[in-house]
């Protein structure tokens, strides 16, 4: 401590004492109060470090978004003579600040989108097929992973039939197949495609996918996970006495597609597959996400299938279809191709369908075309897989063994 500041410290206690004096304090109440002082200011200390721990990260976040990086000056004082500022040139001043609260900016942002991505709010059924008409009944069954599904069944006989054709109907087995919703749907996507399967004599069931709809809580795969559901969904059918279960065909939309791939190339016994909407791989649909003007699509895309693969503890790269149809022998295909914007085009689903050994076909829908001249060419396609293959119960030991599999992991 220099000389001038034990002087000035001694005026100070100086001034204390006559102001104590002329207030008629003695000594001892002055000791007391400059100690009370003190000891308040020592118990304070922690909370003033805490304070100024969070202003410097408040002030270092708000560096992180105030560019330009580079501040060209700031003011550091007046000159001794007050002529005028003294400006300071920082040509880094926060440089180092943001090159380390970047990358944990970046982190929570993506950590985030992955998280609104994969949780999407459920979508709730606003029609029923009461509303056509249609018998159904409510149903739920679980995944080989524990996840419960909710769903409506539309038997493929109706009062009217069992009227007219007698007792010998009921032992009869028909065709069944399961509508799957895509993203941001519920199961009543599909109702006017059920009623005309239901028309065409199929058992239809119509299930929600986790996390969608009326299904328990799940998490979003784009297709990894889901398509454990629609191999629950097949087994739910398969299981019925009025369904033969090696006629059994799956449709799924957009997300939902490329999990009934999946789950075809799992389950040979599934007899036909109708994807509607699917996208190739994941790399295409996320490059539609964020193809936008000054947007680093390839940077973005690479981050986020990153963080997509750490927090959900998948491997994004399995969304890649063109390996997956491949395996794809014996069952028959529907590609279905909509002609709007942000979807799939149809080189690349053309593309992808080349992939496949089976027989196949690409129904690319004219821009005229209505959704119910779609639907019509889907349940045509159906019944003339389905006519094709003699009734026959299939069990399938491949799917056993993965089933199996994932059970005692």
């Amino acid at each position: 401590m220099g000389g001038w500041q034990v002087r000035m410290r001694q005026y100070e206690d100086e001034l204390e004492r006559e102001i104590a004096r002329d207030l008629g304090w003695d000594n001892g109440t002055r000791t007391v109060r400059v100690q009370t002082q003190r000891s308040a200011m020592a118990w304070s200390k922690p909370f003033r470090f805490v304070g100024r721990f969070l202003w410097r990260i408040v002030r270092g976040v708000w560096r992180l978004f105030t560019f330009p990086v580079i501040r060209p000056a700031r003011l550091v004082r007046m000159k001794p003579d007050g002529s005028g500022p003294v400006f300071s040139a920082r040509l880094w001043d926060g440089l180092l600040t943001r090159l380390l609260l970047t990358p944990a900016f970046l982190a929570a942002f993506f950590i985030g989108l992955v998280w609104l991505t994969t949780h999407p709010r459920p979508v709730v059924a606003a029609h029923s097929p009461a509303e056509s008409g249609l018998v159904y009944r409510h149903v739920s069954f679980t995944s080989v992973d524990g996840q419960v599904l909710a769903g409506w069944y539309l038997p493929p006989m109706t009062v009217d039939d069992v009227v007219t054709h007698g007792e010998s109907i009921l032992t009869r087995q028909w065709p069944g197949v399961v509508l799957c919703h895509g993203l941001g749907f519920s199961h009543d996507q599909y109702l006017p495609l059920a009623q005309q399967l239901h028309n065409a004599g199929f058992a239809v069931l119509m299930v929600d996918l986790r996390g969608q709809g009326s299904s328990g809580p799940g998490t979003i795969t784009f297709g990894l996970r889901e398509r454990f559901d629609i191999l629950a969904a097949v087994n739910y059918l398969r299981g019925l006495p009025a369904v033969d279960g090696g006629r059994i065909s799956v449709v799924g939309h957009g997300m939902a597609a490329a999990a009934t791939l999946h789950a075809a190339s799992l389950d040979p016994a599934i007899n036909a597959i109708v994807a509607d909407d699917v996208w190739p791989s994941l790399d295409d649909r996320l490059t539609e996400i964020f193809h936008q003007p000054g947007v680093p699509t390839g940077v973005m895309r690479t981050i986020y299938t990153m963080t997509f693969d750490v927090m959900l503890r998948e491997h994004a790269s399995q969304l890649d279809l063109h390996p997956v149809v491949a395996r794809l022998d014996h069952q028959a295909a529907l590609f279905v191709v909509r002609q709007r914007s942000a979807q799939p085009t149809a080189p690349a689903v053309l593309a992808l369908a080349a992939d496949m050994p089976g027989a196949h076909r690409v129904l690319v829908e004219d821009r005229q075309a209505t959704e119910e001249q779609v639907d019509r060419a889907v349940c045509e396609f159906l019944q003339a897989v389905s006519a094709a293959r003699a009734p026959q119960q299939v069990t399938s030991p491949e799917l056993r063994q993965f089933l199996d599999a994932q059970i005692h992991k």
